[in-house]
């Protein structure tokens, strides 16, 4: 019974049934963050954000924890004191911080310095995954995507690379993965979703039409391909956690392992938390691949401790 306005880049972006839209940075958005009882964001409210009395402020964050992140992450990268400092005060006004998991909640509390109240309640917007509605949108979005039902479709979802990225804010797609080659060996009966991390979304470069692929970089919801696609090729990125809730199977594209690492850094071994085979090749992937019943089998165990803990 709450108006919920959405905040968006332009009218081109879809906000969900009832929502109203509001350009960020109009004059509008301005009035509403200093007037709105509940303000829900998922990095950081702006700098000169002055919070009004009463004002209930909810962080939610973008992804499930895993790289160097906070204060250790912004030091790593050369930030200002003064960039810091202005991220603990905003921090001290937040209301309630959602995390997605036990795990979690302490590493969240301790980077970004927190100590006000947690909701550890998971993250909503997986929620459809395991809904009534979830065979529904796979059918639709495959037909959307142009995917037939007899195609096996796997997504293939690298993170950014922070040696990649000038800016802490954008960076090219890495290029590990020889998408020609995989069509060639897999043939017509498999189509390869690519999705860029948001960082490459933020780029003009994108692989564009290819053989065998669609690039769903620029599709608006990421939990529809994690619903079309019969598995996935990913890396280091959080997303391997979200579509973890759909058991399908997930194989490990990492040849750079050792050098994300060392420019990165996570919070806790790599290797528990990637419930399917390590690779290094293209090679290796499509082996896979073409073998995901084998896949599936090999790695039953480690995926049901990687999804029970």
């Amino acid at each position: 019974d709450l108006p919920v306005y959405w905040a968006v880049q332009d009218h081109s972006v879809v906000v969900p049934d009832g929502g109203i839209p509001v350009i960020v940075n109009s004059e509008e958005w301005y009035r509403l963050l200093a007037s709105v009882a509940y303000y829900l964001d998922n990095m950081y409210q702006p700098d000169f954000h002055q919070k009004p009395e009463g004002q209930v402020i909810i962080q939610t964050f973008h992804g499930y924890p895993f790289k160097q992140m906070g204060r250790p992450h912004w030091e790593q990268q050369g930030f200002s004191n003064a960039l810091m400092e202005s991220y603990d005060r905003r921090a001290a006004e937040w209301s309630y911080l959602v995390s997605p998991a036990s795990y979690a909640t302490p590493l969240l509390r301790r980077d970004f310095g927190y100590d006000g109240e947690v909701l550890e309640i998971g993250y909503p917007r997986n929620d459809v995954l395991l809904s009534e509605d979830a065979d529904p949108i796979r059918i639709a979005v495959r037909e959307s995507l142009g995917v037939r039902p007899d195609q096996t479709a796997v997504l293939y979802a690298p993170t950014f690379r922070d040696y990649m990225s000038r800016d802490d804010n954008q960076a090219v797609m890495p290029s590990f993965f020889d998408f020609a080659r995989a069509h060639r060996r897999l043939g017509d009966d498999t189509v390869i979703l690519i999705r860029g991390h948001a960082f490459n979304a933020r780029t003009k470069h994108r692989v564009g039409s290819l053989p065998g692929t669609v690039d769903v970089t620029d599709y608006p919801e990421v939990s529809d391909l994690y619903l079309a696609a019969d598995a996935a090729i990913v890396d280091y990125s959080s997303l391997r956690f979200d579509f973890g809730v759909t058991g399908k199977p997930m194989i490990f594209h990492v040849p750079d392992l050792q050098r994300y690492q060392d420019s990165r850094g996570w919070l806790f071994d790599f290797e528990p938390t990637a419930p399917g085979p390590l690779l290094t090749t293209t090679d290796e992937v499509v082996d896979a691949v073409a073998d995901l019943a084998g896949v599936r089998d090999r790695y039953a165990a480690a995926y049901r401790a990687f999804h029970d803990d």
